[in-house]
């Protein structure tokens, strides 16, 4: 028995107890639990444990580890913080950080928050976001960005997949996101704002958008500015050099100058005037082309007028155009001559013996025909007589030929029987007019009483006359007090107003009281002048006014007496006489008064004045003083004349008066001036005569001192003699001794001795010898006048004050004390000062003369001056005013001068100034003076007075004037001049055209001149045309004589009335050479015979009518006859043309020939059988027979044209779009087809299909079958092909890859609907839904809902936003961007912009010249621009003249009809010159109108019907280029489709119109470029197409043989070569510079233009091969690498031979000398070019760079071949080697990943 540990059966071997079991012994094996662990030879169940990843303990279950925990042992622990593990983790190295978290340690140990600008996808990860991007950061508790969705591109870069990339030129980017730059505007690389975007060159700034530089501007800069005048840029022009002139102008300093007349050109762009060829001309400067010559005409080059081209012998020119010479005439040398007048003559007549009189003529058959007199007429062919018009009637038609043609005398004439001009038709009474008419009635004011071309008479001056038409004198007189001042006054109006009265419409009233009137007329009547009044009525002058009395004044108008006033200083009455007031009054009022005396102590003496003037100072007066005399002197003082002296000392006057001043009488004395009395002596004294002081008063005897007294005190006496104390001593009365002397109060000093006075300013108040004390302030003592004793004692002895009115500042004697400012005098007595002077410092000072003052006046500036005396307020003096000035106030300030018409008189007398000039005087009536006149005589008579300066003043009489101021005299008017008043300051001149003598009164002096008509004072009016006058004077104008005309107004002299031209007259009073009509049977300004196409009766010329001819000197309208293309109506009827599909050949009123079945005409008026062609859909020459189109062709104008390569066309097929791609071919209708292109089938007729989803074809594929399933999809051929689903793969993938798996299926049974079991899948719980479905296998799987996509499995993934997909789908790529928006499939949707269209999630650009919104969704959303339109196909073009555009699509204008650029109606085609209006129900046809439609010269058709009125011939303009010439005329006449061919050695091409030389040429084109793989490839095609077309060769001889993008600049530089059979390259490279710019916008590419086109000449060859001996490296390099380059030929450096080899055959015609067949042994070529490449590198030469390293580059080679650089495109890199160094450019290169060729 086994051991524990062991196990096996009894008795045999026992084998250890594997794991995962427990082996108890024996042969017992036992398992552990599930998920549980045991060790070799375990042997019991304890020996189990849960295996790493579950937790439990057996033999308990082992379940699995929860999430979060990891589980070793058994045991269950948690992860670190912000970790986590899976279910069934076994170790904490499981435990990784959570998303959002990172850590540096293994095991989720120190997970923390992710750093900013990183993302953490958990565990250790720690991913920095892309470049350029950046994203948040976490915390050590929060996580951060989890993924890489949260790291946003920062400003300037944007999202791209998983990468921030910069943001590029072009576009701006913030947030993330990529905008790009409005349409034509650029950014610099890494721009972050709309606002670094900046328009493109081309295109200018408008707001946020940039639009295209409009046509004839430039734009730069986002700037535009415009073209000159008259050129051109076309639209998206960028620099001023694109402005080109305009087609008529050429460069000229700056600007385009018109090219001059006689040269032209022909388009716009640089080129220079070309003068116009032989047999051509223009009209004008500015001409795009030359006009030619008329048929059958030439001129020599340079011609300027169509005159210039001369008929050849055989035709006349009649005009513009040379033509047969017609019947009625005979021609030579260009001329045609006319028959005799009224005869006529077959076509090509050569002598005038075939010409025979016509109706209304008469005369020998074969002689001269006379015509039938006016006022008669001849019905019929022959010799009788004409007869005579009836009374009344006239006819001035010579050789009429019907009744009709006598016509009424106009309204108001008559004519007698016969009457043979209309000037016999005379006017009747009451009707003025030329003889002949028209009659017009008599006008009102107008009267006539006889028959005539006489005027009517006029009402004379002073009448009128309202009546038209009168036949007798019915004018009236005009009313009362009015007169008509004109003859032939036509209205009561015309009477106006005499003088002295005013009105209108001679409703005439007097001038009231104080007015006149002196003109005739409606004028207002005038008031009468200041100073004068009227109380007449109907005053006639101013004169008629009454003066005032002199002394007197009135307002203007005055009309009363009474209104007269007395002036100042006169008296009186108004209206009565004015007295002037006499001196010693005045009067200071205007009016009635009194003069009033003056007042006492004035005085006037001046009479008439109206104030008084003050005596002056020291003087007084009465009352009325009449002088300066009668002021008087004061008491005091003496004088006389108002000037008075004061009396001296000594003297005195004591009353009032002239006076002389008295002595005082012996015993008295005066001791101060102006004194009235003497004082008397003291008592006991007396004194002499005339005693001037108190001290000449001497005591009597026995007495002493003053005054006189028994011997006082302080004398003594000895004898009777009195003996003075000493000085200032005193002594009691009647001493007798000196010692009795004391001094006295006020004096000091020893008794007896002298005594000193007491000094001013100090006093002793007590007698003795005491000292003496000083006076207080305002205080004086003593005295230093001479005084007595008994004087000085009482001033000593005291202080006193100092006298009233002074004061002083120092105390000393009385004379310190001085008068206050206002008063004067000693200090003993201060006076007020008086008026007119002023008082300072004690002394008073008069004012100055002229001047005054107040009162107490202290200062100067008191002095004011007088009226009539300037002065400043600061100055002392006064000074007289000048004359011509005055000062009318008194105070300070400026004389004034006196303004114009016054004046003051100068003067020196003082007492005169106020008067004279204390106001400025009046200049006397009618004077006038300047500023500042000085004295009357500066007073002068004004203009149109005369008389003394200074004096009255009287009118100039009539007929006088005077136009100056001053003493003149008046001047008399000259001859033609007149004055109508007295004061006239001028003549008035005559009135226009008419004349006075000298003197003249009135403007009734005036009289008309000669050659002018009028009454005496005008108007006077220029004789009219036919008449003259050769007086002067009212007399009327005499008319021209009959048989002449004046032409002159205003004739003077009957030699200015001409004689009318032989053969013809007028009537009397003729004024036009018009009036001379020309005599019966010519007509013109020559009287010339009449011409053929036209009858002639009468002098006037009446045309045939419309599509009729006649000979030349018809007479009658029977000679006009239908041309050819045209026959009559009925019979004599109206000319109308054959109509459709007939014709008639030549003049004649026969009918027209149908014609030949089933050509047709395609103009009415078709003259010749070979008007008919052949209808669209047959051939056959022009007149028939037509056959029917065959199979594969078209027919039109009787031509047939094979349909295209590889395109067909039924039976009958009338036009190059009948011809569809047959099956297998795509292409448009008309057009070479194509093969139809990969993933469509062509099934024939034009008709292309796209191949269904999931189907592929190759190209050429014509039926649906030939679209197989793809890798991926299953299904029959043809589709319908679905998509391998996830369940039908055979590889284990989450997400479907149809390419790379195989389509299986497993076992679907187990699972429920819409579910399957994947590969492997063993059970129910593997089921997961189908892709196209969503949710689980057991809550069911439901359809992908609308707008998203389920890969299977539970996933619902939305479709971007403005996506859609239906419900169902599975990948991505079924999200589609909803219509008006775009993006890939399953990538972002961007709205659609303006001007695109975007469906199923693709952008497409609107048509040209179309406009949309955002977010259009379909191509018909593209609007076309006002006035553009389709003519078919795209693009919208501008509608040309001759079309209108609506709606978007371009319609031609009716036939014959034309229309303005841009033209958006219908109702805008308006008829050319010749055809009818199109309306709604008009024919259509062309030719309605007077057209020439025989066929033109070869290479000519004739332009629009009506073209200078002739449908003339303009030269063809379908293209004839150089190697071509025209072989036919333009047929039908009008249509420009000359035939032409190919002139010998050159070849027509496939296009027609089109002729080259041929040759071989390099030709380089730039255009721009979208930067795009696809757009290269779009455009590369487009190209070769446009080369096609220009050059009309086939797409095989056109090779690309490079492709350069432009560094810089988004353009291509493609490099071409073309062959072209034949003999040089001159015409093809000039054809296709012409023409491929334009085919290439026909074939949508952008603007391009061709860089170069240059030939490549071939060589002569040399005597060696290029690899034989004296072959340089560098030729062989540079022939080996055109050779390779041509032959297509790669040769890297040790790279062996490369794949391809293309068009061998241009090797040989590169270098025919290179000695093998390349073209015959392609791999012989190969080893040929890899033969010469390997000697070229053992032996470089030449001094090439022969570094090669460098992948991508090339080194440049010698350059004696074209250059050939092979494209670097978008997607395209260089390789690891580069161009070698013998291939030129040719480095290899290979796709960047993702692009996909």
């Amino acid at each position: 028995v086994c051991n524990a540990g062991y196990y096996g059966a009894d008795g045999a071997s026992c084998s250890v107890c594997p794991t995962e079991s427990y082996c108890a012994g024996g042969s017992s094996k036992v398992a552990c639990v599930d998920n549980s662990l045991s060790d070799l030879g375990s042997s019991a169940a304890s020996d189990c444990s849960c295996a790493p990843g579950y937790e439990g303990t057996p033999p308990g279950a082992c379940t699995l580890c929860p999430e979060g925990q990891v589980c070793a042992s058994g045991q269950a622990t948690t992860c670190p913080s912000y970790s986590r593990a899976g279910a069934g983790a076994s170790s904490v190295a499981d435990c990784a950080c959570n998303s959002g978290f990172y850590s540096t340690e293994p095991g989720g140990v120190g997970c923390t928050g992710c750093l900013a600008d990183h993302y953490c996808a958990g565990n250790m990860s720690l991913v920095a976001c892309p470049a350029s991007s950046s994203s948040p950061a976490g915390t050590a508790s929060a996580a951060g960005s989890a993924d890489i969705s949260s790291c946003v591109c920062n400003d300037g870069y944007y999202q791209s997949g998983a990468s921030c990339l910069a943001c590029p030129a072009g576009s701006y980017c913030a947030g993330g996101t990529k905008t790009g730059c409005p349409a034509n505007a650029n950014s610099p690389a890494l721009a972050t704002a709309s606002s670094q975007c900046s328009c493109n060159s081309g295109y200018f700034a408008d707001g946020s958008s940039c639009p295209v530089c409009p046509a004839n501007h430039y734009c730069s800069g986002g700037g535009k500015a415009a073209c000159t005048a008259d050129s051109f840029s076309p639209e998206a022009s960028s620099s001023v050099s694109d402005c080109q002139c305009n087609a008529g102008y050429a460069a000229s300093g700056g600007s385009c100058a018109a090219c001059a007349a006689g040269s032209y050109k022909a388009s716009t762009g640089a080129g220079s005037c070309v003068t116009c060829t032989s047999n051509s001309y223009t009209l004008s400067a500015g001409a795009t082309g030359c006009e030619s010559c008329p048929a059958h005409s030439t001129a020599p080059d340079g011609s300027t007028s169509v005159s210039a081209c001369v008929c050849n012998a055989g035709y006349y020119s009649p005009g513009f155009q040379c033509l047969p010479c017609p019947a009625g005439s005979y021609c030579s040398m260009g001329s045609k001559v006319p028959c005799y007048p009224n005869s006529d003559s077959v076509a090509l007549s050569s002598a005038a013996s075939a010409c025979l009189c016509d109706e209304g003529y008469t005369g020998a058959d074969g002689g001269i025909c006379s015509a039938c007199a006016a006022g008669s007429y001849k019905v019929a062919n022959g010799s009788a007589a004409c007869s005579q018009c009836a009374a009344d009637k006239y006819s001035f038609d010579v050789a009429a030929t019907a009744g009709g043609v006598c016509l009424d005398c106009p309204a108001g004439a008559v004519s007698s029987a016969g009457s043979g001009d209309l000037a016999l038709c005379v006017c009747n009474v009451g009707y003025s007019g030329a003889d002949g008419g028209p009659c017009s009635q008599c006008l009102a004011g107008t009267y006539k009483t006889a028959t005539g071309s006489a005027a009517c008479a006029e009402c004379p001056v002073g009448k009128y006359s309202t009546a038209v038409g009168a036949t007798s004198d019915v004018c009236e007189a005009c009313p009362a007090n009015s007169q008509s001042l004109v003859a032939g006054s036509s209205s009561v109006d015309a009477c106006v107003c005499d003088m002295g009265f005013t009105g209108s419409s001679g409703a005439c009233s007097a001038c009231g009281w104080g007015t006149y009137k002196s003109t005739v007329g409606p004028s207002a009547c005038t008031a009468c002048p200041a100073n004068r009044w009227s109380t007449t009525l109907a005053v006639t002058s101013e004169g008629g006014c009454q003066y005032c009395d002199a002394n007197a004044q009135s307002s203007p108008g005055s009309q009363s007496v009474t209104d007269c006033k007395c002036n100042l200083g006169y008296s009186g009455t108004n209206g009565g006489s004015c007295a002037q007031c006499a001196a010693g009054t005045y009067k200071a009022v205007v009016g009635t008064g009194s003069c009033l005396p003056c007042a006492a102590g004035t005085y006037q003496d001046a009479a008439g004045a109206s104030a008084c003037a003050s005596c002056p100072v020291n003087t007084d007066s009465a009352a009325n003083a009449g002088s300066l005399a009668e002021c008087t002197c004061d008491p005091g003082y003496t004088g006389s004349g108002g000037s008075c002296a004061q009396c001296a000392a000594g003297t005195y006057k004591d009353a009032q008066g002239p006076a002389a001043c008295s002595s005082c009488a012996a015993g008295t004395y005066s001791d101060s001036p102006h004194q009235t009395s003497c004082t008397p002596c003291p008592v006991n004294s007396n004194s002499a005569q005339g005693a001037s002081a108190a001290s000449q008063c001497v005591c009597n005897g026995g007495y002493s001192g003053s005054p006189c007294q028994p011997c006082p005190e302080g004398t003594y006496c000895n004898g009777g003699v009195q003996t003075a104390c000493p000085a200032a001593s005193n002594s009691p009365a009647q001493s007798a001794v000196a010692t009795d002397c004391s001094c006295l109060a006020g004096f000091t000093g020893a008794d007896g001795s002298a005594c000193a006075e007491c000094p001013g300013g100090t006093y002793k108040s007590v007698s003795g010898a005491s000292a003496c004390l000083p006076c207080a302030a305002d205080e004086f003592s003593g005295l230093l006048a001479v005084h007595t004793q008994a004087e000085a004692v009482i001033a000593n002895s005291q202080c006193l004050a100092c006298p009233a009115n002074s004061g002083t500042q120092i105390p000393g004697y009385i004379e310190n004390c001085t008068c206050n400012s206002g008063y004067f005098g000693v200090p003993t007595s201060c006076s007020p000062c008086p008026a007119g002077a002023w008082c300072a410092g004690g002394a008073k000072t008069p004012c100055s003369v002229g001047s005054d003052s107040s009162a107490l006046s202290h200062l100067a500036s008191n002095c004011s001056c007088f009226p009539g005396f300037a002065g400043a307020a600061s100055s002392a003096s006064c000074s007289i005013c000048t004359g011509g000035t005055a000062k009318p106030l008194a105070g300070p300030g400026d004389c004034a001068d006196c303004p114009s018409g016054t004046y003051s008189t100068a003067t020196t007398d003082v007492a005169l100034a106020p008067v004279y000039l204390g106001s400025c005087t009046a200049c006397p009536d009618f004077a006038v003076s300047a500023p500042r006149s000085n004295g009357v005589a500066s007073c002068q008579c004004r203009e149109g007075y005369t008389g003394d300066n200074g004096g009255s003043c009287r009118a100039c009489d009539t007929g006088k004037y005077k136009g100056t101021v001053g003493d003149a005299a008046c001047a008399t008017c000259d001859a033609g001049t007149f004055t109508t008043a007295e004061g006239s300051l001028s003549c008035q001149s005559c009135p226009a055209n008419s004349n006075s003598p000298a003197g003249s009164h009135g403007s009734a002096s005036c009289t008309c001149n000669v050659g002018y008509y009028g009454p005496d004072g005008g108007p006077c009016v220029p004789c009219g045309l036919g008449t003259y006058k050769d007086e002067a004077g009212s007399a009327g104008c005499t008319p021209c004589a009959a048989n002449t005309w004046g032409g002159d107004a205003a004739a003077t002299s009957s030699s200015q009335c001409t004689a009318c031209q032989a053969n013809s007259g007028s009537p009397e009073g003729s004024i036009t050479v018009l009036n001379c009509t020309c005599d019966e049977g010519r007509a013109g300004p020559d009287c010339a015979e009449c011409p053929a196409g036209k009858w002639c009766t009468g002098g006037e010329t009446f045309n045939c009518t419309d599509f009729q001819d006649s000979p030349a000197g018809s007479s009658a309208q029977s000679a006009c006859t239908c041309v050819a293309g045209y026959t009559p109506e009925y019979e004599d009827g109206n000319c109308t043309a054959c109509p459709l599909s007939t014709y008639k050949v030549s003049q004649g009123n026969t009918s027209c020939a149908e014609c030949p079945e089933p050509s047709l005409t395609s103009h009415v008026a078709s003259d010749s059988l070979y008007r008919c062609a052949c209808p669209p859909g047959t051939y056959g020459p022009l007149g028939g027979p037509c056959l029917e189109c065959p199979a594969g062709y078209w027919c039109l104008r009787g031509a047939m044209s094979a349909c295209s390569l590889h395109s067909t066309a039924p039976a009958g097929s009338g036009s190059r779009t009948d011809c569809l791609a047959v099956e297998g071919y795509a292409g448009p209708p008309g057009t070479e087809a194509h093969l139809c292109p990969l993933d469509h089938y062509c099934p024939g007729v034009g008709q292309v299909f796209a191949c269904e989803a999931g189907t592929a074809s190759s190209q050429g594929a014509s039926t649906k079958e030939e679209c197989l399933c793809m890798d991926g999809f299953s299904g029959p051929s043809g589709g319908p092909c679905t998509v391998c689903t996830i369940d039908e793969v055979a590889c284990n993938v989450d997400e479907p890859d149809p390419v790379a798996c195989v389509c299986t299926t497993g076992d679907v049974n187990l699972c429920n609907e819409n579910a399957f079991m994947p590969f492997g899948g063993t059970d129910t719980s593997t089921c997961r839904c189908r892709a196209g479905y969503s949710g689980s296998n057991d809550a069911g799987c439901t359809l992908c809902p609308a707008d998203s996509y389920c890969p299977g499995g539970a996933f619902i993934i939305p479709c971007p936003a403005n996506a859609f997909a239906p419900a169902g789908e599975v990948l991505y790529t079924a999200c589609v961007c909803n219509d008006g928006w775009y993006g890939d499939a399953g990538s972002e949707c961007t709205e659609c912009p303006p001007n695109k269209w975007c469906f199923s999630g693709v952008i497409n650009d609107c048509p040209e010249n179309s406009l949309s919104p955002a977010g259009a969704q379909k191509q018909t959303d593209c609007v076309a621009l006002t006035g553009y339109g389709a003519a078919g196909s795209m693009p919208y073009l501008a509608c040309k003249p001759g079309t209108y555009c609506s709606a978007g699509v371009m319609h031609d204008c009716p036939p014959g009809h034309t229309s303005p650029d841009l033209a958006t109606s219908i109702t805008q085609c308006t008829a050319l010159p010749g055809y009818a209006q199109w309306s709604n129900s008009s024919d259509l046809s062309r030719s309605v109108g007077v057209c020439v439609d025989t066929l033109c010269e070869v290479g000519f058709y004739r332009g629009p019907c009506g073209f200078n009125n002739t449908g003339e011939c303009v030269p063809c303009s379908n293209p004839e280029l150089a190697g071509a010439s025209y072989t036919s005329a333009g047929d039908p006449f009008d249509q420009n489709n000359c035939d032409w061919e190919c002139d010998a050695g050159f070849t027509a091409t496939a296009t027609a119109g089109i002729c080259i030389a041929g040759g071989e040429a390099t030709i380089k084109v730039e255009f721009e470029f979208d930067g795009t793989l696809e757009g290269y490839a779009a455009q590369k095609d487009a190209l070769v197409q446009a080369l096609v077309e220009s050059l009309g060769v086939e797409a095989t001889q056109i090779e690309i043989i490079a492709v350069t993008k432009v560094e810089g600049l988004e353009r291509l530089l493609v490099e071409t070569h073309v062959t072209v059979p034949g003999g040089s390259e001159e015409s093809m490279c000039a054809l296709v510079t012409e023409k491929l710019p334009t085919t290439m916008q026909d074939n949508g590419l952008p603007p391009g233009s061709v860089v170069s086109c240059a030939a490549i000449q071939t060589e002569p060859p040399p005597e060696k091969t290029p690899l034989g001996d004296g072959t340089s490296a560098s030729d062989t390099a540079v022939v080996i690498g055109v050779a390779a380059a041509s032959a297509g030929v790669a040769v890297g450096v040790g790279g062996g031979v490369v794949a391809q080899v293309r068009h061998l055959r241009k090797l040989r015609r590169l270098k025919p000398d290179l000695g093998f067949g390349l073209a015959d042994d392609p791999p012989a070529a190969v080893d040929a070019v890899q033969n010469m490449t390997r000697k070229a590198f053992e032996n470089p030469g030449g001094g090439m760079n022969q570094d090669v390293s460098q992948g991508g580059g090339f080194s440049q080679a010698v350059n004696k071949k074209p250059v050939y650089q092979n494209p670097f495109l978008a997607g395209e890199g260089g390789a690891a080697n580069a161009g070698d160094m013998t291939m030129q450019t040719m480095g290899e290169w290979e796709w960047d990943d993702g692009a996909v060729e």
